[in-house]
């Protein structure tokens, strides 16, 4: 979704607005019209995920097992499979495929068991 002056805004999967009502609502917008009579052609947007998801934060060395955007991590009651959602700044994000995330895991497992 594209966010602008309080709209929500269709985007493609390329990201790239093609809806044609999304395009007469930012047409409209008054971040195109000043766009229009400044200098520059840039708009102040962000985006957002249509439907949001719980994602949680974990060290990087304690994702074990990957493979593509899977992998997983150690708490006390043994191997929790993660799909990798991104990283940035030495913190992974990561979505727990099963039940609810654990208050913790287990950085650089010695011995971690199998991932399945």
């Amino acid at each position: 979704m594209l966010l602008l002056e309080g709209r929500r805004l269709p985007v493609g999967s390329d990201g790239a607005v093609t809806d044609p009502a999304a395009l007469a609502e930012i047409a409209a917008s008054s971040a195109f019209a000043d766009a229009r009579r400044g200098s520059s052609a840039t708009i102040a947007a962000s985006s957002a995920l249509a439907e949001p998801i719980t994602v949680s934060v974990v060290p990087p060395g304690a994702l074990y097992g990957v493979q593509g955007r899977k992998g997983c991590v150690v708490n006390g009651s043994g191997a929790r499979p993660v799909e990798i959602i991104g990283s940035e700044l030495g913190q992974s994000f990561v979505r727990f495929r099963a039940g609810e995330p654990p208050s913790g895991v287990v950085l650089s497992p010695e011995r971690p068991p199998a991932c399945k």
